[in-house]
């Protein structure tokens, strides 16, 4: 995609979804700093490949951000957590690496979406975990309801550590770690699935 879009200074909504770009997307498409909407979806049959510009910090009125069904490779850039009046990321379908960004976990009124990346995982390439904050803040997060990526039990603790004053607390060890497996928090023992079976803070503090 070798269009130069950044003299349209005061666009507001760009809709070039179903086209057959290719090639990476341009960083000055970050430069539009009046947009609001913009799908560049679906242009799968040769695909936008290359990395998510970074700079997206600098389109702070963005809404929708619409990058499904292409090749896109690399991490999502954390920046984009910090587009808080998002309504909607879709990051569906590509090829995307690494782990999903912590704060994304503010996004907490958008619909992140970010299924159909095989190769994204957890901190590290055998975990698969998405960032607890995310799966505790954002109800409209795609794969909330998926038991391996955000497991239950791991809501349900973060939920009493807060009642509980956990900042509070003498030893907190592991607990609410963006990325800790739950069955690692201090306290907690799990069974064999992952499922606890024992929480133990005795002298901890707890009020």
């Amino acid at each position: 995609m070798s269009v130069n879009l950044a003299d349209l200074i005061s666009i507001k909504e760009l809709f070039l979804s179903n086209n057959s770009f290719y090639g990476s997307i341009p960083n000055t498409i970050s430069s539009l700093n009046h947009m609001e909407i913009l799908h560049l979806d679906h242009n799968h049959l040769t695909g936008l490949r290359g990395p998510i510009p970074a700079g997206f910090t600098n389109t702070p009125y963005l809404q929708v951000l619409d990058l499904s069904n292409n090749f896109l490779t690399g991490n999502i850039p954390p920046e984009i957590g910090g587009l808080f009046r998002l309504e909607m990321l879709d990051l569906t379908n590509n090829t995307l690496t690494g782990s999903i960004p912590s704060v994304l976990g503010a996004l907490a009124s958008a619909a992140v979406l970010v299924q159909g990346n095989g190769m994204i995982r957890g901190p590290t390439k055998n975990e698969t975990i998405a960032p607890l904050s995310l799966c505790s803040n954002v109800p409209k997060f795609d794969l909330s309801g998926d038991s391996i990526w955000c497991p239950p039990e791991r809501n349900v603790l973060r939920a009493f550590y807060n009642d509980a004053k956990g900042q509070e607390w003498t030893i907190s060890t592991g607990w609410v770690d963006e990325f800790n497996n739950h069955c690692e928090w201090y306290g907690v023992e799990c069974n064999e699935v992952g499922k606890i079976v024992e929480l133990s803070l005795n002298n901890s503090g707890l009020s």
